[in-house]
């Protein structure tokens, strides 16, 4: 599979993919609304599958809190509370159609927030919460989840992690990598902290061997040192160097000893 964005941090190399694996979020994550949905439709989206009787009872029932859930067939599946953007894809109808609904008994949401009394704040609340929850499975269904590997310079893997969906950026516009970006470069970061310490032992061992080298005795703590700034200023470059024990002949080439 080829990554959908690569990036290079210190040596490191990250690779976003999609994830061809990903969880199912109305099963693996804490969720407060159920979606119910025609026990007779070909497409099993939702939590329960019911007849239409059976759902109109939890739909008319004043305790419950309820939004409708659409859903759109054609080269895939998409879901949405709303119909703005499926009836602008297909005006006439012909791909998608009400699918069932998403609801939540008003007592058990007033008791998950600790709240005595539902009004219209409350409500509207809840009411964003359970259409996140249907935009989640929106994403699911349109393959907008990602993973991500980090290798290091030989191609070996590092870390591997997946179900990150899109998400907005700082600045508040949608990129669908904007979670999963931040998460796998930090994620390197971290990685390239802790292979540090190799680089700080490989630098006091080359300055030695230079030293000796060029018979520098008293300048190995300065050529360490420059080696130590050099890794960490150009780790990319120096990549081939970090864990090496002796600096290879090519570091030597064009080096002159300080003067004294």
């Amino acid at each position: 599979m080829n990554a959908l964005e690569t990036h290079t941090v210190r040596g490191l190399t990250v690779k976003i993919f999609q994830d061809d694996d990903p969880f199912n979020p109305r099963v693996d994550w804490d969720i407060l609304g159920t979606i119910i949905e025609d026990s007779r439709s070909r497409n099993w989206v939702g939590d329960e599958r019911m007849d239409a009787e059976q759902a109109q009872e939890i739909v008319n029932d004043p305790d419950n809190f309820c939004l409708p859930v659409y859903l759109f067939s054609h080269s895939g599946l998409s879901v949405s509370t709303g119909t703005s953007s499926f009836s602008a894809a297909d005006s006439q109808g012909f791909d998608w159609g009400l699918h069932g609904f998403i609801y939540v008994a008003k007592a058990k949401a007033m008791k998950e927030f600790d709240v005595g009394e539902w009004n219209a704040d409350f409500e509207a609340k809840i009411k964003r919460i359970l259409e996140g929850e249907v935009n989640t499975l929106d994403q699911l269904l349109r393959g907008d989840v990602y993973r991500y590997t980090i290798t290091d310079e030989d191609g070996v893997v590092l870390e591997s992690c997946g179900g990150f969906f899109g998400d907005i950026n700082e600045d508040g516009v949608y990129d669908p990598y904007a979670t999963i970006r931040a998460e796998a470069v930090s994620t390197a970061e971290y990685f390239n902290s802790e292979r540090l310490p190799p680089m700080q032992e490989w630098a006091a061992i080359a300055a030695d061997k230079i030293a000796g080298k060029f018979a520098l005795n008293g300048y190995a703590e300065q050529v360490r040192d420059a080696l130590t700034a050099a890794l960490r200023a150009a780790p990319e470059q120096c990549a081939a160097l970090v864990g090496t024990p002796i600096a290879p002949a090519d570091a030597l080439k064009g080096w002159t000893p300080p003067n004294e």
